[in-house]
């Protein structure tokens, strides 16, 4: 399956190939432009700038501050204010731990870039060793992972994504 949907979606993977050559040029030699008739091949990275604009927006919109999260409760018992408390710091803990915004930057680059962006969530449980050579948690809790869109594939004919079964290539 995973050959199947993947040559399915050839001829958009060779349209990525030339965007990344567009954001990225500082030639017309790596681009389709290489056969103009032009002697000056200098271009100016102007994509590649309006891509880091909008991810700075993005980012800048997804997380203003530190207090990004806010929790808001579902039934009259959950709005206590010790709960809330409770709950924005474990999620706030989390998401510094697990590097959350690091991972949610590259989540938008492939937005950006491919113009959809896929994720999952792992629980790692990872540990050091203290002075005493006992067992110390670093950090045990579910963290965000970036599929690359070049890394995943999926029914193109399903009605929905939701519906379709995925093949996510991965190196173990």
């Amino acid at each position: 399956a995973w050959h199947n949907w993947n040559s399915q979606r050839f001829r958009q993977i060779e349209d990525w190939k030339e965007l990344r050559n567009y954001v990225f040029a500082t030639d017309t030699t790596t681009t389709t432009n290489s056969t103009l008739p032009w002697k000056n091949s200098t271009t100016l990275p102007k994509l590649c700038q309006i891509r880091d604009n909008l991810h700075s927006n993005y980012l800048s919109a997804l997380f203003p501050n530190d207090d990004w999260l806010k929790w808001e409760a579902y039934s009259k018992n959950d709005a206590t204010k010790e709960k809330s408390k409770a709950i924005e710091a474990y999620m706030s803990n989390k998401t510094r731990e697990s590097h959350f915004r690091t991972e949610m930057s590259k989540l938008l680059y492939d937005y950006i870039d491919y113009g959809n962006c896929f994720s999952t969530v792992d629980f790692e449980a990872s540990y050091v060793l203290n002075n005493q050579g006992e067992k110390v948690p670093n950090y045990v809790g579910p963290r965000a992972r970036r599929i690359s869109p070049l890394d995943i594939v999926f029914n193109p004919l399903a009605e929905r994504f939701i519906d379709s079964p995925k093949i996510v290539r991965s190196l173990r």
